[in-house]
């Protein structure tokens, strides 16, 4: 039996992830910013700090990311 789902096809604005979060034994992709494809363009996307930056302290957070988040900042355009 092929299961259909009720929401609409939803990408992640910021494209594919290692992790957003990095603290002692985990590291993972928790945060994401949802777009309906046909409905939402990108136009632009923040890059994130790189893997040297966030690994410099061992894990988030640091002295210089004070968050156990990476922020996902992004421009949107609506679509019609």
């Amino acid at each position: 039996m092929e299961l259909l789902s009720a929401f609409p096809s939803l990408l992640n604005a910021c494209g594919k992830l290692a992790y957003t979060n990095y603290v002692g034994g985990f590291h993972g992709c928790l945060d994401y910013i949802f777009i309906q494809p046909d409905s939402m363009q990108v136009e632009q996307v923040i890059p994130l700090p790189s893997h040297q930056e966030v690994t410099t302290y061992e894990a988030l957070p640091s002295v210089v990311h004070p968050s156990d988040h990476i922020a996902l900042v992004c421009d949107l355009r609506w679509s019609p």
